[in-house]
């Protein structure tokens, strides 16, 4: 019954209902509106409440993820980690380091995870200060901090903190393989940022073995399984950030395939 209550109080949710009654009043008055323009918005209502359903989601991830599903044990003769940088939120001073967003600590944590199962090899942490206003320290200076607190040593810790998007992120880091000689590498990600990540460093030139590492994986268990699969269909708030993830992604790949 509890669920039931917190599904209906949903704000998504409310919107959503909200929306359906404007449009229901639309409808009533699509001769001065006219009809084509109320399909119209009647389409793009239905759209985006089916994208804000868990099933909605589930779709759009799915699409991201399928092609690098997560793996059961560290990759065989590794030269190397790569961990992208997520979000970085501000710390009580701004001479800290700041703390890593829950994105960043999950890299974290699965490449610390992929440097103990095996040989040590470096970790290479990339990402920038995107924010020089709040902060005075880079991503990347924030996850070396935190892989040095899960016992990876520092001496095996390699930065990279002047990018500020996906594409830097491949073009510096793969700077940095290349001088180094490091060719087989895991790239560790959440799954949904793997397929615009991936392609982001197959661009970059050199001989880079580039392996697929992902986390976070969202869409590996469909909404339709549930006990009350209604609830799939159903728009909510975490629903509707997934979406807003996964285009998020669609539209980065968009953006860089158009330049």
């Amino acid at each position: 019954m509890r669920s039931i209550v917190s599904d209906l109080i949903d704000p998504v949710l409310l919107l959503t209902l909200l929306g359906l009654f404007l449009l229901l009043a639309l409808w009533r008055r699509r001769a001065q509106t006219g009809s084509g323009s109320v399909l119209f918005m009647t389409l793009i209502y239905l759209l985006t409440a089916f994208a804000c359903t868990p099933y909605g989601a589930h779709l759009l991830l799915r699409e991201l993820e399928r092609p690098f599903p997560p793996l059961a044990s560290r990759p065989d003769d590794l030269d190397a980690v790569v961990v992208l940088g997520g979000a970085l939120n501000a710390g009580p001073d701004p001479k800290t380091l700041g703390e890593l967003g829950a994105d960043s600590l999950r890299r974290c944590v699965y490449a610390a995870q992929l440097y103990h199962d095996g040989t040590r090899i470096p970790i290479v942490v990339s990402g920038g200060n995107l924010d020089p206003d709040r902060f005075e320290f880079s991503i990347a200076e924030a996850m070396r901090e935190f892989l040095i607190d899960l016992g990876v040593p520092e001496e095996n810790i390699v930065l990279e903190d002047r990018s500020k998007n996906t594409m830097e992120n491949a073009t510096f880091t793969a700077r940095i393989l290349q001088e180094r000689k490091l060719r087989r590498v895991a790239l560790v990600t959440d799954g949904s940022h793997l397929k615009r990540a991936e392609r982001c460093f197959r661009l970059q030139p050199g001989d880079v073995d580039l392996v697929p590492c992902g986390t976070h994986y969202r869409a590996i268990r469909s909404p339709l399984d549930r006990r009350h699969r209604w609830q799939a269909f159903i728009p909510c708030t975490w629903a509707a950030d997934h979406c807003r993830a996964a285009i998020h992604e669609f539209a980065g790949m968009a953006w860089y395939a158009w330049q």
